[in-house]
């Protein structure tokens, strides 16, 4: 399975890493425009954040984890996937950060 998915990430290289990169970038944009939204000051916006980043956290560790366990050490492309991994938080975070501003919303 893996070595399939080396053959692919090879042939397809500058697509891969755009992809990811631009996943990332909007990922972290939407992110940050929530946490505007939600507030800089005060007990709530702080444990609002708070929440995201142990919400963020929690899945990197599992990430990587599952990462570690699952992945052969002789992948060609093993830092590009180690790089999904906290892609795969940040977007987490990015979801999470939308969710909890709608729900403060309806407060």
């Amino acid at each position: 399975m893996i070595d399939l998915l080396d053959i692919w990430v090879k042939d397809h290289y500058e697509f891969f890493i755009g992809s990811v990169t631009f996943v990332a970038l909007t990922a972290l944009m939407i992110m940050s425009i929530f946490q505007k939204k939600i507030g800089g000051e005060g007990e709530r916006a702080y444990n609002t954040k708070l929440k995201i980043a142990y919400s963020m956290y929690i899945t990197l560790l599992l990430v990587l984890t599952a990462f570690i366990l699952v992945m052969p050490s002789n992948a060609m492309f093993y830092r590009q996937y180690l790089v999904i991994c906290i892609v795969l938080s940040i977007i987490v975070g990015a979801i999470y950060t939308v969710k909890l501003y709608l729900n403060h919303q309806k407060k």
